[in-house]
């Protein structure tokens, strides 16, 4: 509350969602994101470059790190993400690189290993039992 010099106080209204760069994003903003990300979730459970294609495509993974890809398939499974899919992806052995042909980044043999190491980071193991550690990390894809 502020005095307007005539005795009388007002209220400041509260400052606009739209100031800054660290204004919290909007429920419209949330509702799209989501939607993006269940959209990518259900192209990658039928092709994963396709997905993590669309992720780019959309803004919402700018670059196609091992990181972001990692992440992705770490807090997808709240998007729709098959744990069969995750599964897959992180067992395939990706291709080589050919004469002539340039497979998508993400489906490249060093891109997967590069992944696995990184999903496998996301967890926290530290004070935890073996066979707690193991099931929470095994509940999180299928073989």
């Amino acid at each position: 509350e502020e005095n307007d010099g005539n005795g009388k106080f007002t209220r400041t209204p509260p400052p606009s969602n739209t100031d800054g760069p660290t204004a919290p994003p909007s429920m419209r903003a949330i509702r799209r994101l989501k939607r993006t990300f269940r959209k990518a979730a259900s192209l990658f459970n039928d092709k994963p470059a396709t997905g993590i294609k669309y992720l780019q495509s959309a803004g919402t993974m700018p670059a196609c790190t091992p990181s972001a890809v990692a992440h992705f398939l770490r807090d997808g499974l709240s998007f729709g993400l098959d744990k069969a899919a995750i599964g897959a992806y992180l067992g395939e052995a990706g291709k080589g690189a050919a004469p002539l042909r340039s497979p998508h980044e993400s489906e490249r043999d060093w891109f997967h290993r590069e992944v696995l190491v990184e999903y496998c980071g996301t967890f926290h193991f530290k004070g935890q039992a073996l066979l707690d550690g193991l099931r929470m990390f095994l509940s999180s894809f299928r073989l």
